[in-house]
């Protein structure tokens, strides 16, 4: 039975890795990217070099999200990765305005919450679909330093998850997050170096893109995972 995954934000860090991880696992792969042209022409290399069923497609969120079919294909086994989130600059909460706390609910929400209401109508037809969505190790331990708006965010996406877990779980339609350490990504790298030393050594080092994603396949791939709504650690 052919099997499918989106992923947004797909073409760079945890995304690409998780592009490429999916499509190993035997998956035709759809990355969505907002306009790094040059990131998604490598990612496809990449596929072609490994033999991979995969293509790198742009959406803006402000246009209407892609079409199911042009998302999935004809697949009926569809896999979603909510992972794309906008950039920002770890910073104290004092110096956080409203703008900033916006900046995840207009950008990294709203595309959770848009592909997630294109793609379930497929998931329900099938009675089968998973829903996966990125949220951060800061849900599950002490919170980092610098991060209220980014965790505000997330939260709002966990209560997301949970809603959607609790309408569909019983129609085969599986919904989980996943919370990843710090990781060494090309955004990462692009934070201020104080900033990130403080992290790192708080975090005990930078968890490369490649680790996480081969946990999360593996929990995607795994039927004992309730989905549920509840949160996994990773890797």
């Amino acid at each position: 039975m052919p099997k499918s995954v989106v992923i947004s934000g797909g073409t760079r860090g945890l995304g690409k890795a998780l592009s490429l991880e999916f499509g190993r696992a035997g998956y035709s792969v759809t990355a969505l990217y907002r306009s790094d042209s040059v990131a998604a022409a490598e990612l496809t290399r990449q596929w072609e070099a490994q033999g991979m069923s995969g293509r790198c497609l742009r959406w803006d969120l402000g246009e209407p999200p892609p079409r199911v079919d042009v998302l999935a294909g004809s697949s009926t086994t569809v896999v979603l990765v909510n992972n794309a989130w906008p950039q920002f600059e770890p910073k104290p909460s004092h110096l956080c305005t409203w703008e900033d706390y916006e900046n995840g609910c207009s950008s990294g929400l709203k595309g959770a919450v848009a592909l997630t209401r294109t793609l379930l109508p497929r998931m329900l037809a099938a009675k089968s679909g998973t829903v996966i969505n990125v949220l951060t190790a800061g849900l599950l331990g002490p919170s980092p330093k610098g991060f209220a708006p980014y965790l505000s965010a997330k939260q709002a996406l966990v209560g997301f998850g949970s809603a959607v877990a609790a309408e569909y779980r019983a129609l085969g339609v599986r919904v989980f997050g996943v919370c990843p350490p710090f990781m060494d990504t090309p955004r990462t790298r692009e934070w201020n170096g104080r900033i990130r030393e403080a992290i790192e050594t708080a975090s005990g080092g930078a968890t490369e893109p490649a680790v996480v994603a081969a946990s999360i396949v593996s929990l995607a791939q795994n039927a004992s995972i309730a989905g549920a709504g509840e949160l996994h650690a990773v890797p």
